[in-house]
């Protein structure tokens, strides 16, 4: 794997290219994250949100990284997950501190789990079910969420025995599974948003495609990797790193996208520009339109801002 700073297990590829697939999946397409978004008063507010939330997780990283400064200089011996749980149980917060974080912690898992599995629940009873029983009452409908989210839940309990053979650090852990499934998503929603010419025939080739290759790595990984490495066609495929096979899934789910959107078929342009990137001024009045400039410079400035930020870590830290 090739790298500049001497790191065996992230090259500045994969940082560079693969880990912008893997957030475009989940800050642009997530219903848990979008359906936020989606609340804000207006476009502009949306953007301004947007905007601020990513500050606030360049502030998350220098505390993250200064836990682990503290934990690394009071316990030598421990590694790299340890170090939280190796804080909480130390002397360095008091007894009645050390509830008050455990507290928040739980209650932020709480939070994040349940908008997860009420927008997977939502998904499905709105996107499938409802489109194979469209007869279906509300009443039926909110049933079936309720159960939907009952087998999530289910699922996802069972499924962490499985899961550990994928790491044991929850940091690669977290990274690993959007890097399987992310670059079709990720691809469909850029380009889609992008270029007039992509249409809903290739975002499925491109998603069919895209999903069972990820899923494909994803079992391997969890099933099969050992003796995946003793088939000489599996091999080089289960030891691709997985955020440059982040990389290589995008490109190839962008390339059957394309593709697919060229095969003849019904397809308006309507349909096309509604959901493709358009720029339009909205503000009818002359004062209005000039307060909608100057906002847009200042959201285009601060998210330059932003990326030369981010760039100055990276190459700090490297």
């Amino acid at each position: 794997m090739y790298n500049a700073g001497g790191n065996l297990e992230y090259s500045w590829i994969g940082i560079i290219l693969g880990t912008p697939i893997i957030g475009i999946w989940y800050w642009c397409t997530d219903q848990y994250v979008v359906q936020r978004v989606l609340a804000a008063r207006n476009v502009a507010q949306a953007r301004g949100g947007a905007i601020f939330a990513s500050y606030l997780k360049v502030i998350l990283l220098f505390v993250l990284i200064f836990l682990g400064i503290i934990a690394i200089s009071l316990f030598p011996e421990i590694y790299a997950d340890e170090a939280f749980p190796a804080l909480i149980n130390s002397h360095v917060l008091p007894n009645g501190i050390k509830g008050l974080v455990i507290v928040a912690i739980l209650s932020a898992i709480m939070s994040s789990l349940s908008a997860l599995f009420s927008s997977s629940s939502a998904l499905f009873t709105l996107d499938f079910y409802k489109l194979i029983r469209p007869q279906s009452n509300e009443r039926e409908l909110v049933l079936i969420g309720r159960l939907t989210t009952a087998l999530f839940v289910v699922a996802a309990i069972l499924s962490i025995p499985l899961l550990k053979n994928l790491s044991t650090e929850i940091f690669i852990y977290f990274q690993k599974i959007p890097a399987y499934i992310a670059p079709p998503v990720a691809a469909v929603f850029l380009f889609g948003s992008i270029f007039k010419k992509i249409n809903g025939r290739g975002a499925v080739y491109a998603l069919s495609f895209g999903t069972f290759i990820g899923v494909l790595r994803l079992l391997i990984d969890i099933f099969a990797y050992d003796r995946a490495l003793q088939i000489p066609g599996l091999r080089w495929f289960a030891q691709i790193h997985f955020l440059h096979f982040a990389i290589g899934l995008f490109v190839l789910s962008g390339v059957v996208l394309y593709v697919g959107s060229l095969i003849p078929g019904r397809s308006t342009e309507e349909k096309r520009t509604s959901v493709s990137f358009v720029r339009k001024l909205h503000p009818k009045s002359a004062v209005s339109l000039v307060r909608y400039k100057y906002r847009q410079i200042g959201q285009i400035g601060a998210s330059f801002l932003l990326v030369v930020i981010v760039f100055g870590i990276w190459f700090t830290f490297l």
